[in-house]
């Protein structure tokens, strides 16, 4: 059963930290953004990266701390079916990513400028120098394992001990979405989407590593699109990548 320590870190990653973020560091960091500041958004990537693992790293010593089975975070693999389960829709999203990059180094200037507009309401959040890029892939990277571990895992083990199941991970993909507000309604919708389709991956395989490898993949697909369509000059990704 979750302690109040438990239960005040979950307030702390979904309330309190996402509060600070809505009302001081996403406009801020908006507002730089969209006047050209130099080097804000590799900044803004960095500090998301040492925040996301701060918090991961205090779940896990919570969980160390207090002596509960691993299985229960979903970080154990299966042993039965489920693992080649996880490897089919892990080897699946893989060959899905490394199409749709290759598309996307192909697209023809004309489509990269439909697709800027299509890309206005979270142009400020997508990389688009090189270096930028590089940053956003570990952005990327500690979002699948980082957001997949706090929320998949802990949130989600402990709404459930509270609502059941079924209960716990619909609020879990609500608050996902919601946590996400900053890239407006659209933003939000698309990513209570994912993360209902993250949460049905791990209850399907009781794994966080399918949904973690997803998840990352998904982000570096949509860095890769910012990238191509943002960047001045545009860039072939397909004949660097």
């Amino acid at each position: 059963m979750p302690t109040p320590v438990d239960v005040g870190f979950v307030l702390l990653f979904t309330v309190i930290v996402a509060v600070f973020d809505a009302v001081y560091f996403v406009p801020r960091f908006k507002a730089a953004a969209n006047a050209g500041v130099p080097g804000v958004r590799r900044q803004a990537y960095r500090r998301t990266v040492i925040g996301q693992w701060a918090l991961t790293l205090a779940a896990i010593l919570l969980w160390m701390r207090s002596g509960r089975p691993w299985s229960d975070l979903g970080v154990v693999p299966p042993v039965d079916w489920r693992m080649m389960a996880s490897v089919a829709i892990v080897a699946a999203i893989a060959l899905f990513t490394a199409q749709q990059v290759r598309a996307i180094g192909r697209t023809t200037p004309e489509r990269r400028a439909a697709l800027r507009s299509k890309l206005a309401f979270v142009e400020y959040l997508l990389p688009h120098s090189r270096d930028e890029l590089r940053w956003f892939t570990a952005l990327s990277i500690t979002a699948g394992v980082c957001e997949e571990l706090l929320c998949r895992g802990f949130l989600l083990w402990v709404l459930k001990a509270y609502v059941g199941l079924a209960l716990g991970a619909l609020i879990g993909v609500v608050l996902f979405g919601v946590l996400h507000l900053y890239q407006g309604r659209r933003g939000a919708l698309k990513a209570g989407g994912a993360g209902l389709v993250m949460t049905l991956i791990v209850l399907l395989t009781g794994w966080l590593f399918p949904a973690m490898v997803v998840h990352a993949l998904v982000d570096l697909s949509a860095g890769a699109l910012g990238f191509a369509v943002l960047s001045e000059p545009s860039h072939d990704l397909a004949t660097n990548s």
